[in-house]
């Protein structure tokens, strides 16, 4: 909401008096690629309950100049303490921060700054970090809240915000893991392939493995698309690892029990999200496809998407130019006669993308 009142006035004199932003003219592309992402660094890991972690909040620009950053991430109170927010690594000014907040009731952290001049124009910087003690066992996310913006330098305060990933972590009490503790605990299960529970991954072969803590020790384990299920007459195994296939997209569980002297320790979960296949490829209709110059071409766009990991919004690319975000009405004067592509792509969060592609020819 900060950063939103800030741009208004200019957003909104700028669109009145010398743009109408469904309107984009054939030329030279504009620099901004409209293609920066946030993530979480580290994005998944083993926390031990009893010490404080400190997780990073990432930018990657890809390449443009970004005005302003509002970062807000949501936590579970219940199972986490965010204790501070630092910015000693940030490209944020602390002069400019507007607002550096922790609302532990409602579990809501809150970065927002402005970049004066020219902009963070860098590859990847850090907006801020997180200090984060958990308070038990388990699992946690942090989620980026759909307030999150990301202002490009174009003098609109153009939200170029394309992606936020989730991040997933497991807090473990481990001195139980310690090779002389005696204890029979459940196990610490990692994956290679899906490192994190809350990223979509193109994966059709996912790899678990998991630590042993005393010779001997039988792991019981299953695969599928249950929350919570007990291994109980699955595959048992003497190993600490295991590779299995994936049939179709969508999230699945992994489930693992070890088993010693007839005593078995606590189910772990751990879940993964699989999509595989490209989105279907999105549908464009023009209102005129043999145009005069000077003429409008009005386009609408559907998305005919049903997969799991399915991304909101489209990107058009003019005469093989940057792709840029547009809604599903947009209205493209052509300038220049010829012919001109245009392209339309669609992404889901696993990484995969379709397109499709119209002609216009535009005669003098």
């Amino acid at each position: 909401m900060l950063l939103s009142v800030l741009f208004f006035i200019i957003v909104f004199l700028v669109n009145s008096v010398l743009f109408n932003r469904s309107l984009i003219p054939i030329g030279t592309a504009p620099h901004i690629i409209y293609n920066s992402t946030l993530s979480f660094r580290p994005n998944s890991s083993i926390i031990d309950q009893h010490t404080e972690a400190r997780i990073a909040i990432i930018l990657e620009t890809g390449g443009e100049q970004i005005n302003a950053v509002e970062s807000v991430v949501n936590y579970d109170p219940a199972k986490i303490i965010v204790r501070e927010v630092v910015m000693d690594r940030s490209f944020c000014d602390p002069e400019l921060t507007i607002e550096k907040s922790i609302n532990a009731r409602l579990g809501k952290v809150v970065i927002a700054c402005i970049v004066p001049g020219q902009g963070f124009s860098g590859e990847r910087g850090v907006i801020g970090e997180m200090i984060i003690q958990p308070r038990k066992a388990g699992d946690f996310v942090l989620s980026f809240n759909p307030d999150t913006k990301i202002l490009a330098n174009d003098g609109l305060g153009t939200d170029v915000l394309r992606t936020a990933a989730n991040s997933s972590y497991q807090v473990l009490e481990l001195s139980d893991y310690s090779p002389g503790s005696g204890v029979l605990t459940s196990p610490r299960v990692y994956s290679e392939t899906n490192p994190n529970s809350e990223s979509w991954y193109a994966t059709k072969e996912v790899k678990f493995f998991w630590n042993q803590q005393r010779k001997g020790d039988r792991f019981r384990y299953a695969f599928n698309d249950l929350p919570n299920y007990t291994p109980k007459l699955d595959p048992v195994s003497d190993h600490n690892f295991v590779s299995l296939p994936v049939i179709s997209d969508g999230i699945y569980y992994f489930h693992l029990i070890v088993e010693r002297d007839g005593l078995i320790a606590p189910t772990v979960h751990y879940k993964v999200k699989i999509d595989t296949t490209a989105p279907p490829k999105p549908i464009i209709k023009a209102s005129g496809r043999k145009v005069k110059a000077g003429e409008v071409v009005r386009f609408e766009f559907y998305n005919q998407d049903e997969q799991p990991s399915y991304q909101n919004g489209f990107y058009v690319s003019l005469d093989e130019g940057t792709f840029l975000p547009v809604l599903a009405q947009l209205n493209i004067p052509f300038i220049e006669s010829g012919r001109h592509t245009i392209t339309l792509r669609v992404f889901d969060n696993a990484g995969n993308f379709s397109e499709s592609f119209e002609t216009i020819q535009v005669s003098e």
